[in-house]
């Protein structure tokens, strides 16, 4: 498209990128693990004027505080953004806007990017005197518009995980959706208090009818922090007495748990971290997200939740 902006020959090179449907549209963040590394972040305001379907934007004379398409990038420094920028000018051709779980897409024209700080009250974008400006020409983004993972309260969508027994792919609507209650257990090879605390839910369980409760074990990781194989799986059930029929597989070849925690939030802290064993309870039925470890309203423990979906 035309418009504004006049750099050129400068392209971000993509490792990773994501988006996500927001309370205000849509959020993209594509990283370039490149040195420095450097994160694009793109917010898409429906709040700003309606929805905002596919078309080309132009980027001139926009203002952090009321741009429809906000355009910044920064540079990552143990995992946090150091230096800011934002662009006051270029193109952004939105190619593609599905709903969640369909495609989204676009591409970014002749952007050049200013470095800036952000003020609040009101908010803005201040340019840096002699600050650095650089280009992100002939960028382009196709990917798949992800919804945010359930938080405790909200209604799970469904998702499938691999069973370690059978080797099928199996719906976590299906498995919860006869049940009180679905017990989701996170757990690793390597870790020390998963082997303490599996038998421990196994022989709680044990005089709970499974159409009451459904209880799985999620298993992320193998001893050496690797992906898990289906072998493997099944010999770490079998540690626990168990067939693997109620052990499932959930590394995408990237990262461990990454289908769990795409649709159910695991409370993480401040640098993204969180423990292991890790619990969920949802409710069956409606798969409501009814327990969480780490969300900070929780009543109770997870035995407790479960109690609760029980009665």
């Amino acid at each position: 498209g035309q418009g504004s902006g006049t750099c050129s020959g400068t392209t971000f090179q993509e490792s990773q990128a994501r988006a996500l449907v927001e309370d205000y549209g849509i959020s993209v963040q594509v990283i370039d693990e490149n040195d420095p590394v450097t994160a694009l972040i793109i917010e898409v305001h429906d709040d700003r004027g309606g929805r905002l379907e596919p078309g080309v934007y132009d980027l001139e004379g926009e203002t952090l505080a009321d741009c429809r398409v906000c355009v910044l990038a920064c540079t990552v420094v143990n995992n946090r953004c150091s230096t800011i920028y934002f662009a006051r000018e270029g193109v952004v051709d939105v190619t593609a806007r599905g709903e969640p779980d369909e495609p989204f897409g676009l591409d970014l024209h002749r952007v050049r990017f200013e470095q800036v700080n952000i003020q609040q009250n009101p908010l803005r974008a201040e340019p840096v005197a002699g600050g650095d400006t650089w280009c992100g020409d002939g960028y382009s983004l196709d990917t798949t518009l992800l919804a945010p993972p359930a938080e405790v309260g909200d209604t799970v969508r469904d998702f499938q995980l691999q069973n370690c027994a059978t080797e099928e792919f199996e719906s976590i609507h299906d498995l919860a959706g006869e049940v009180n209650a679905l017990w989701m257990i996170a757990t690793a090879g390597w870790c020390p208090a998963c082997r303490q605390y599996l038998p421990q839910v196994i022989e709680n369980t044990a005089n709970i009818p499974e159409s009451l409760l459904k209880t799985i074990f999620v298993l992320g990781e193998n001893a050496s922090y690797g992906r898990p194989t289906l072998q493997y799986c099944r010999q770490y059930a079998q540690q626990y007495g168990e067939d693997g029929s109620r052990f499932y597989i959930d590394h995408n070849g990237e990262g461990s748990f990454a289908t769990t925690f795409r649709y159910i939030w695991p409370y993480v802290g401040d640098n993204g971290e969180f423990g292991l064993p890790w619990n969920a309870a949802i409710e069956g039925g409606t798969y409501r997200y009814e327990y969480g470890d780490g969300y900070q309203g929780n009543r109770g423990g997870i035995a407790d939740a479960i109690n609760r979906l029980l009665q």
